[in-house]
């Protein structure tokens, strides 16, 4: 929730759709910025712009990340303060990648529901350790392998953006740290990394939810 950006609206006495019509822009795409989706920096700047305040007032987080890495959009310090689960893979165009940690962020749908959202034609590779998804009836166009083990990330891509879900120990799922990206085709950049750690996952992960574990000689229904 941007309550900076709707606090903002208020000041200036505009709807969702106001703003929608200014920017030329759906007016879900307006409700998603005040649910914690952070716009393109075009929006940002003609959103500013048009409520007559400063960028960084509106998206303090992104302005301090910035500074770290263009691909760094925000630094959530607990999940719960992360984009919408549905918010963010709504959004979604043509590919999805999915390393799914165990258990779901509390603020959140499950797997299932989110997948369910998705337009038939959303390409989506999915990486779980629950066997019982198995179970599932999946859609032409989506791939689900396992992972036999838990991973200690999780990775959730919608096209060019990127939520990285960090592990902390001895920390709940709802209070880990959230890193959200934007993809800006820099080799070494860390958008590039965790995809790089997703297709790593993807290539040892099977098809089959009761192949061993190759580290842990374990199968990953027991």
């Amino acid at each position: 929730m941007n309550d900076s950006l709707r606090r903002a609206l208020f000041a200036a006495q505009m709807t969702e759709e106001d703003v929608a019509v200014n920017l030329e822009v759906d007016p879900k795409t307006v409700r998603r910025w005040l649910g914690g989706r952070v716009p393109y920096a075009r929006h940002r700047q003609a959103l500013a712009k048009l409520l007559a305040v400063d960028e960084p007032l509106l998206w303090p987080r992104l302005h301090n990340a910035g500074q770290l890495d263009p691909e760094l959009v925000a630094v959530y310090p607990h999940g719960l303060e992360a984009p919408a689960w549905f918010t963010f893979f709504d959004a979604a165009i043509h590919e999805v990648d999915i390393l799914h940690k165990p258990e779901p962020r509390t603020n959140q749908p499950n797997l299932v529901s989110t997948l369910e959202r998705f337009p038939t034609n959303v390409r989506a590779r999915v990486i779980v350790a629950d066997p019982a998804l198995g179970q599932y009836r999946w859609r032409r166009g989506h791939q689900l392998r396992w992972a036999g083990t838990d991973f200690a990330h999780g990775i959730y891509r919608v096209d060019s953006e990127l939520l990285v879900l960090q592990h902390a120990y001895g920390i709940s799922e709802s209070t880990e740290p959230v890193l959200h990206l934007i993809d800006m085709a820099q080799p070494d950049g860390l958008f590039a990394t965790y995809m790089v750690s997703f297709e790593a996952a993807w290539r040892i992960a099977t098809t089959d939810p009761v192949a061993r574990d190759t580290a842990t000689g374990k199968t990953s229904a027991e």
